[in-house]
């Protein structure tokens, strides 16, 4: 007599290996065994992220209805719509307002706590989302938001936006409203470059006394702008800025700071000028006395490179500052981006390297890296050429 052995596993080891399979291969499950048969029905992670799913708007928008209306569990941990970056060839699906909502009131409903919508898409987020306080992760692209009434995220600790059209008030809502937000990945912009021009010249305060992780990123084509970042984070302890930065950024409480990533981008112009940046960064670089780990990517190194052709020696008393205030410092870290350094001599690196040799660090532990893909690269006292280390 044959044995099912597929009857005979737990429901923790099925559900297990659902994880591993495409949303659509689950459904399919069910006619693998009579132990099998609807089981599916009770999985609590819904992933949509198939891309077989999306060649049809249609189909992917009745796929996920099929699913929902069939769902019998008790409990959903986590939905997921996450398909920006998919094939550009493949058809993007573009639901309703009404899916989206149905579809959103049906995870709040069942007490959700990892929700993903990701689809490059205007759509507006249902009111009843911000009031779900069972989320503990939250992954949305924002379209103008408007929020009527409180925030109600109690126990949310990790939350990643894409806000096309912010004010200050959706901010403060979105952080009054979180007390135990732990990772906030934040990044504005506009729907146009006109939009991003007119967003971005918006003041922003991040102020939060939970946060540990800030991702701050800003959309290409903004230009430079006048208006003032602050932050207020007295238990933060990574920081990203990446994008375009404000010309003024006030690190007002950061005393718990510990590892800083600065990446300069999305400029107009292929290099930002020395005195935006310098105003910029004077301004943060004393805040940086306990900071641990600075790491400076492929367009600071690019600055820095173009610096030294042109004789223009303003942007190194920044890193002078840099070394002077943070006496804490184990390294600082010059990243090239693997595959874009391509426009970068060797000899220019090697300059710029021994001209940041030369400063006085004030912390003795103080190492200076050099990161690169460039296997020809020289290595310097105090300074290491490695493989790329992406930041996390």
């Amino acid at each position: 007599m044959s044995c099912d052995r597929l009857s005979e596993l737990p429901d923790s080891l099925i559900f297990d290996i659902f994880q591993f399979l495409p949303i659509s291969d689950v459904v399919r499950t069910t006619f693998l065994s009579k132990r099998w048969n609807n089981l599916w029905t009770t999985f609590p992670f819904l992933i949509f992220n198939d891309r077989e799913l999306i060649t049809d708007s249609d189909k992917f928008r009745n796929f996920i209805n099929g699913v929902v209306n069939s769902w019998r569990g008790i409990k959903i941990t986590g939905l997921s719509f996450d398909l920006v970056g998919s094939d550009p060839k493949l058809k993007e699906p573009y639901p309703s307002d009404n899916d989206i909502a149905s579809w959103m009131h049906f995870a709040t409903e069942k007490n959700v706590e990892a929700l993903i919508y990701y689809i490059a898409h205007q759509f507006e987020v249902p009111q009843f989302l911000y009031s779900c306080s069972s989320l503990k992760v939250l992954k949305l692209i924002l379209w103008y938001p408007q929020i009527h009434g409180n925030v109600q995220w109690d126990r949310l600790k990790k939350l990643t936006i894409v806000c096309i059209g912010f004010t200050q008030n959706t901010i403060d809502q979105i952080l009054r409203g979180s007390p135990r937000l732990e990772l906030f990945d934040l990044t504005l912009g506009g729907q146009s470059s006109a939009d991003t021009r007119e967003y971005c010249s918006i003041d922003l305060s991040i102020r939060s006394s939970s946060l540990m992780h800030l991702i701050l990123c800003y959309k290409k084509d903004g230009g430079n702008i006048d208006p003032e970042l602050r932050i207020w984070t007295p238990n933060l302890q990574i920081l990203y800025i990446g994008g375009i930065p404000y010309r003024k950024c006030l690190l007002i409480n950061v005393s718990s700071l510990l590892k800083v990533s600065i990446d300069i981008r999305g400029f107009p112009n292929e290099f930002p000028g020395t005195e935006f940046v310098g105003e910029t960064l004077t301004r943060i670089f004393p805040t940086f006395k306990h900071v641990q780990f600075v790491i400076f990517t492929n367009w600071c190194i690019k600055l820095l490179v173009r610096v030294d052709v042109i004789g223009d020696d303003s942007i190194f008393p920044l890193i002078q500052i840099l070394l002077k205030y943070a006496t804490n410092l184990v390294v600082m870290d010059f990243t090239l981006e693997k595959g874009k350094q391509s426009g970068i001599p060797c000899k220019s690196l090697f300059m710029v390297s021994l001209k940041l040799l030369e400063m006085e660090i004030s912390s003795p532990n103080a190492n200076l890296v050099f990161r690169s893909d460039r296997a020809k690269y020289p290595k310097l006292n105090n300074t290491y050429v490695v493989d790329i280390i992406k930041m996390p």
